[in-house]
């Protein structure tokens, strides 16, 4: 039990129900998780979510990837947004941070995809900012079938060669094969 929390509230193991809740909450909030991003995540290290829960309510949790201990990455974090502005996602945070570097080796890297405006509470777990990417949306004009002219779609050549590009990765990172991931 974290000594942070507020009586009756418990950080422990995710379900996999639960981390399809996180998606969902995610997706509602304008966030643009992969299709299958957690389906991925949950087949190569099930360990790797967490959750915050009042009793038997899902409150907030998030993921936190072991690669065999060489490296680590913190991705999917979110707190209910009635639950916001109480602290118990910085407890969260942290406690995420505390249990990743847990299951890696001693100074292994860890990278970390958040929100540009926390950058300052990542700085106080010992992030920096490496980059800053500017995300757009708008509707394309055109013909509607131009990738696929090109062959350029998410069935043709373009994601082979990215299956191929990622096959490349060193295998220490993957624990069941790096062939694994790419096959979900």
């Amino acid at each position: 039990m974290n000594q942070y929390l507020p009586s009756g509230f418990v950080i422990d193991a995710m379900t996999d129900k639960e981390a399809k809740i996180l998606d969902e909450w995610a997706a509602k909030e304008g966030w643009n998780p992969g299709l299958n991003d957690i389906a991925v995540a949950w087949a190569f290290d099930p360990a790797a979510f967490i959750s915050l829960r009042r009793g038997n309510e899902l409150i907030g949790g998030g993921s936190t990837i072991s690669y065999r201990g060489a490296a680590g990455f913190m991705g999917l974090f979110i707190v209910r947004d009635d639950a916001r502005r109480r602290g118990l996602g910085a407890v969260l945070w942290h406690e995420r941070l505390r249990r990743l570097r847990a299951r890696l080796r001693p100074n292994a890297p860890i990278g970390m995809d958040g929100v540009y405006e926390m950058v300052p509470f990542y700085a106080k777990g010992g992030f920096a900012l490496m980059h800053r990417d500017l995300r757009y949306e708008g509707v394309a004009a055109g013909e509607p079938d131009t990738m696929r002219r090109t062959g350029l779609h998410a069935s043709g050549r373009e994601t082979t060669y990215a299956i191929r590009a990622a096959g490349r990765r060193p295998s220490e990172w993957f624990p069941r094969g790096k062939r694994s991931v790419l096959r979900l």
